[in-house]
């Protein structure tokens, strides 16, 4: 499924922990990268950012 996604779609970013996807995308090379950033924060008050930029990920899959 990610293959299918990703193909044709330019610069993409895959966030994952599991150890199988990780070495399934670097097969497909894909190139690993550290350091990162926060993308989601739940049940916080007091959000850190610059709420301009704010976005939130959407698909199908909520209706």
């Amino acid at each position: 499924m990610i293959a299918d996604v990703a193909a044709g779609a330019g610069d993409i970013r895959v966030d994952t922990d599991n150890a199988d996807v990780g070495a399934f995308l670097l097969g497909q090379g894909f190139e690993k990268r550290s350091g990162g950033c926060t993308l989601m924060v739940r049940g916080d008050a007091d959000v850190p950012g610059d709420r301009s930029r704010y976005f939130a990920p959407a698909s199908h899959a909520l209706g």
